[in-house]
């Protein structure tokens, strides 16, 4: 998605894009619905791999919710998400609240547009 075709960040495609979800919009919603059920669990597993330093499992964990976040072409948070997945990878807890705080407003961000899809 580019950013100059439509400057909310959080905006998932639209109608008049190429993606193949702007032409589906039931399938757009089950997407949306699945996501946010399973966010919140992912981000808790994210929270507890990092309180306790387990690389491994914040990287499993990042890598599953990069994969929710991918679907919907969001790129400011497909790319904290990938950010957080290299935090797990790489041990690097230098940057993992850092980290943890942009994945937090961004899972809130786009919650929040695809929480408007689902109504």
């Amino acid at each position: 998605m580019s950013t100059d075709a439509n400057p909310n960040p959080n905006a998932i495609p639209d109608a008049d894009s190429d993606d193949p979800l702007s032409g589906d919009p039931e399938l757009l919603k089950e997407l949306a619905v699945m996501f946010l059920e399973d966010c919140p669990n992912l981000l808790s597993e994210i929270r507890n791999a990092i309180t306790q330093h387990d690389g491994p499992s914040l990287k499993l964990a990042a890598h599953t919710l990069k994969g929710s976040v991918g679907v919907f072409h969001v790129q400011p948070a497909f790319d904290v998400v990938l950010r957080m997945e290299h935090v797990g990878r790489d041990c690097d807890w230098d940057h993992a609240e850092e980290t943890w705080t942009s994945l937090n407003k961004e899972m809130a961000g786009l919650s929040a547009t695809l929480a408007e899809l689902t109504k």
